[in-house]
């Protein structure tokens, strides 16, 4: 069974304007961090990117995407600032996703801005990772794929912003190999990799 056409190839397929393998390797890319979130350790011993301390075996996992892009930062704001991320970058803060709330007893899609007070004083590398989580959640919950209406809208916004996330999840996995270059994480090969842009390769099974 090819899982790629189930996604695409069915009754409401005109709703998502989003190809197979940009789709496919965005969520295969963005399962894999979550995955690398819950076996990496620093230096000192410790996993700092979900709630390792949790004492209750009820404690649902929580995963720290805030550490994650700390962690990173300075790393990223040092990247070419003429390169694919950081035009993705650009694209992806001045037009964001938006994001589902309850409006008036129904499901609407509102600006994050109105949902979180202080968002857009974040600093630029929090906001990517929201939105990269916001994106992956609109993808990945049913109910969300709305069709397009009026001629003016834009046909490609979906494709865009699935590329979009998709280059800075590749940038957030090369920059993970540097932090964990300085730590002592085990359990995913390195070689393993996105080994370049589009490719996605020997993943780490997360079942």
């Amino acid at each position: 069974m090819n899982t790629r056409n189930i996604i695409t190839e069915n009754e409401h397929s005109d709703m998502l304007q989003v190809d197979n393998d940009t789709l496919l390797d965005f969520l295969k890319l963005f399962a894999q961090m979550e995955f690398r979130f819950k076996i990496y350790q620093d230096s000192a011993g410790q996993m700092p990117f979900f709630n390792s301390h949790a004492t209750s075996k009820k404690k649902p996992i929580q995963l720290n995407w805030g550490a994650f892009v700390e962690k990173i930062e300075d790393l990223f704001n040092k990247l070419e600032d003429s390169g694919d991320t950081q035009q993705a970058k650009r694209r992806l803060i001045s037009e964001p996703p938006k994001i589902q709330r309850v409006v008036s007893n129904k499901a609407k899609f509102i600006n994050r801005s109105e949902a979180f007070d202080g968002w857009e004083q974040k600093e630029d590398i929090v906001k990517l990772a929201d939105i990269v989580c916001d994106i992956r959640n609109n993808l990945f919950h049913g109910g969300k794929h709305m069709p397009r209406r009026g001629e003016n809208e834009d046909q490609t916004r979906d494709q865009n912003l699935v590329r979009d996330a998709l280059t800075i999840l590749e940038k957030f996995h090369e920059l993970f190999d540097e932090v964990e270059a300085g730590g002592c994480s085990t359990g995913v090969d390195q070689v393993n990799r996105v080994t370049k842009k589009g490719s996605v390769r020997n993943f780490v099974s997360i079942l």
